[in-house]
């Protein structure tokens, strides 16, 4: 089975548990049961998962989440590898009235 590479776009004011969530459930999704045994008692994930998750922001600073958490991510949106799957998490109502957005 093909590893899918899963990009979630993070930026100002995004919902935590938005892109948390999903991350934690695509990261340790297992082939098998006993995969899934392993992969729920080791230190390391397995390299046999289905997904590779990653984050993507649209520069190298931190972004603040909607709840004040600075959070870095894995890749800018200029040099992240190529995905199979893109997921853009939610977040409350000023993250689409901010500066940022809106004038770009």
């Amino acid at each position: 089975m093909k590893r899918r590479k899963v990009g979630i776009f993070l930026y100002d004011y995004v919902d935590i548990l938005d892109f948390s969530g999903s991350a934690e459930v695509l990261s340790l999704t297992s082939s098998s049961k006993p995969e899934q045994l392993l992969t729920l008692y080791k230190k390391e994930l397995l390299p046999t998962r289905p997904f590779h998750v990653f984050t993507i922001t649209e520069n190298e600073l931190p972004i603040k989440t909607h709840s004040g958490i600075k959070i870095e991510s894995d890749y800018r949106i200029d040099n992240h590898p190529e995905l199979d799957i893109l997921i853009i998490p939610g977040g409350p109502l000023r993250a689409v009235q901010s500066k940022k957005f809106k004038n770009g």
